[in-house]
């Protein structure tokens, strides 16, 4: 990989998270308000191919829970969505141009489909949510269950 893609993707996928969260902390902590960062089941699990990607939102979601532990006793929560394989307009113009098939590449997830763009926003909406207040340092992964190792067997 070179240097240059890899100081990229730490930037814009770890740095301006943190230079983000600076710009915004005077005034969350006047309204006790809470961020939730947009990270991806790439930095739970890595990502073949992308490993400055996979390690910038593995950092992100470290920086999330530290942040969470240290800026919860002024009031502000922080948590992270981890979306998995989902249709923005951006992955769809990719897996086009590349000739992918992501109707058949969900064979391997639970749900046997991959993840809409208001699917990751209704769950931010809820984090920003009163019905959240006890929920600060998470990172939760919107991404049609975990993918298993191994055979699957289905019984009827």
């Amino acid at each position: 990989m070179p240097p240059a893609k890899w100081e990229r993707d730490i930037a814009l996928n770890l740095n301006s998270a943190m230079y983000a969260s600076q710009a915004a902390f005077p005034h969350l902590r006047k309204v006790r308000g809470c961020i939730v960062n947009i990270s991806s089941v790439a930095g739970m699990h890595g990502t073949q191919g992308v490993a400055a990607y996979s390690a910038a939102k593995a950092g992100l979601q470290m920086f999330t829970r530290v942040s969470a532990a240290e800026w919860g006793p002024v009031g502000i929560r922080v948590n992270a969505v981890a979306p998995g394989m989902t249709a923005t307009e951006k992955a769809r113009a990719g897996w086009e141009k590349a000739g992918f098939d992501a109707d058949s590449a969900t064979h391997v997830f639970p749900l046997r489909r991959y993840g809409y763009p208001e699917e990751v926003a209704q769950l931010v909406a809820f984090l920003v949510s009163d019905a959240a207040s006890y929920i600060t340092g998470e990172a939760i992964a919107v991404a049609g269950g975990p993918v298993l190792g191994g055979m699957v067997t289905i019984e009827d």
